[in-house]
This record gives C-alpha cells, structure tokens and sequence, in this order.
C-alpha cells in the first residue's frame, strides 16, 4: 500500500531531475540518460500491472495499440545505429509510458489531483530555469537579441494543471505566469495553443462558481479574468519581435513557415506517389520521414505517421482522438469534462502544426490524460 502511495512521488520527482538536464548538469549526460531509464523501467512495470486490469477504457487501448506500433516499427524497420532513430523511439517512450503508471495509480485511488499540482509547482520553477538557460544559449550561438524559445511548449502543455487549483487566486497567478513565457517564447504555434487554454482556463472558472457563494465567485472572476485579459493583451502587445513574426507567415512563398511547407509537400508527394501499395498502406518504416525529406522530421504528427506507418498509423491515431472525445462527452462530473475537453483541444489542435506524441515534453499531457482516464473509467466502473 505505501509502496503504491509513493510511486508518483518517485516519478515527478525523476522528472524534475531528467529536465535539469542542461541547467544544473550537462545535457548529454549518462545522468540524464539514467533518470530517463529508471523513469522508462518503473513505468514499464505498470504497464504490466495495468495489462491486468479487466475493465479497460477504450482509450487505454488506443494508446497502447499506438505505442505497440511504434515498438514494431522500430524493432524491424529501424536502424540501430542511428542516433535519430534511437533517440526518437527514446522519446516516444518517455511520452507514452508514464501514462501507464499514473492510470493505474489513479484507478485504483492512490493519487490525487493535489499531486498533480505539486508535480506542477515542482516542474514550473524548473521550467522556468529551463527556459532562460536555452534562451542564453541560442543567443550565444546566433549572436542575436530575439530568438525563438522551443521551450514555450514546455509551458503550453502545463497549461490543463492549472484547471487543478481550487483557489482561484493561485489558479489565475499560475495561468499568469504560464502565458508570460508561452508569448515570450515567441513561438506561433505555442501562442495559439496558449490562447485556446486561456480561453479554457476563463470558461472553467465561470463554470465552476459554486452557487452558495455565487456573487462573491463572479466577482473574484470577473476581476481575476479582467486582470488576466489585461496583462495577457500586454505581453503580447510588448512583444515586437513576435508580432513581426505573426505578420510574415506567407502560405505561398513559405516566408516565415520556417521551411515546413517544403518538409509536408516532400512527405506528401513521396508518399502519394509510390508505386509500392504497401506503402501506401504501411508507409517507409520507423521514422521515414528522414527518408522522404532528406534528413528532417515531419514537425506534424500526422505527416510523421503518415510516412512512417502509411494508412495504418493515420488511422489509429484518429481512433485514438475518437475513443478520447466519445469518452469524454459521456462524462457525468462537468469539471472533469472540462478539464479532459481542454487536454484534448489542445493536444489536437498541436498536431496541425507541431509534434505532440514525439514532442520532447509532451509527457506532461500523458500523465494528467492518465490521471483522469483510471480516476473517472474507475467512477464509471463502480458507480
């Protein structure tokens, strides 16, 4: 039992230290690298454990037919001895294994939603460490002022946490300091999917008022939201060099798409135009799109599986958004709805135009997916 009770703290904990790669010690350490693998090890064993659950959610099964199908491409299409194909399926393990144990932790009640929130309060500090710390080195190798910061993302998939926070006030601090980094990052994508959670976060707070104290609850949002829009409006109206890049997006030219125009058409026509069927159907193997493209990923979600597993991985992935939605709106609990609706939107909207199941921190979107999917298949179960 306490064994169990303490195996999320053991987690968090090795994720806080994995994401001090690069601040607090060398980036490409063996220590990196081995906190990742106990993280990998530990999750591994509850998958195990979660394989023995009965009643499943439809979801689990989508994910882990998602997983299944990567490890298969890997191990008979994969070349070992590429670093970019080893490092990809390491990220895919990172992302997609910690949802194992956080699911079954959850189903079987031994994890709260006030751990997820000191996991959150632990990463946010680390975060933020991360962010300046990659900020200072790019402009050292650029030699320039404005640069765009990858670690905005880091700050975009924290965002559903802060759904967590009974207390309006640290909730609005929280989303407050979330949004500051997102619009500083300057990156587009990052700033799209901050508005969307920000407009999440707003609706969550009138939604959840509780009647007894209803006008004190509209006051303090109203002002909290206000305050909220204000600084938000400010941040990115401060922010020059990003509205510079809002402004030279150019669908036609490619200006300003940072060459993903010319990475989809080659993923797209590469694929199309085989004349092999069973490409067609089953794509170019593990991390194809190196192939297709020459050397680059596909930086979407659906490209990257569309050139890896063809048709077959297009299609579970879609299955995979079907099961998670159509589970969602049978959701009695409304906050939980939310909360799973803004995950969702968000993880959705981030494969249009970015990675997601391969985004180096998506494992944050993975463990409060986990947490909500054992917590409320367990409430459907035995309720």
């Amino acid at each position: 039992m306490k064994r169990l009770i303490q195996v999320d703290a053991i987690i968090f904990l090795l994720f806080a230290l994995y994401l001090l790669g690069g601040v607090l010690y060398p980036y490409e350490s063996i220590l990196r690298r081995g906190f990742q693998l106990l993280i990998l090890a530990i999750s591994l064993v509850f998958f195990i454990k979660t394989m023995l659950i009965k009643r499943k959610s439809t979801v689990y099964k989508a994910w882990t037919a998602l997983l299944f199908l990567n490890i298969l491409g890997f191990l008979f299409t994969a070349d070992f001895n590429s670093k970019s194909h080893v490092g990809l399926i390491l990220i895919i393990f990172t992302n997609s294994l910690p949802f194992y144990p956080i699911y079954y932790l959850s189903y079987k009640e031994k994890i709260k939603p006030r751990d997820l929130l000191v996991f959150f309060l632990l990463i946010l500090p680390i975060a933020i460490g991360s962010f300046y710390f990659n900020k200072a080195q790019v402009m050292m190798e650029l030699s320039a002022d404005n640069i765009v910061n990858n670690f905005a993302y880091l700050f975009v998939f924290l965002l559903p946490y802060t759904l967590l926070f009974k207390n309006r006030v640290m909730a609005i601090l929280a989303i407050v300091v979330l949004i500051f980094f997102i619009v500083q990052g300057a990156k587009r994508g990052a700033v799209v999917l901050g508005a969307i959670g920000l407009l999440y976060f707003c609706y969550y707070q009138f939604r959840t008022i509780e009647k007894r104290n209803l006008i004190k609850g509209y006051l303090i949002a109203v002002l909290g939201v206000s305050v909220l829009a204000y600084y938000t409006y400010d941040f990115l109206a401060s922010n020059e060099y990003l509205l510079q890049r809002l402004e030279v997006i150019n669908l036609q030219t490619g200006e300003g798409t940072s060459g993903r125009n010319i990475i989809y058409s080659a993923i797209l026509e590469g694929w199309y135009s085989s004349d092999n069927f069973l490409r067609l159907l089953f794509g170019y193997g593990f991390a194809g799109s190196l192939f297709l493209t020459g050397g680059s990923f596909a930086h979407n979600d659906w490209l990257e599986l569309l050139s890896n597993f063809g048709l077959l991985g297009i299609s579970i992935y879609i299955i995979l958004f079907i099961t998670t939605l159509k589970y969602t709106l049978k959701l009695k609990n409304q906050e939980d709805k939310l909360i799973m609706l803004c995950i969702i939107t968000i993880w959705f909207v981030s494969t249009m135009f970015s990675m997601n199941y391969i985004h180096g921190f998506s494992f944050f979107q993975s463990i409060i997916l986990a947490y909500f999917l054992g917590s409320t298949t367990r409430k459907i179960q035995f309720s």
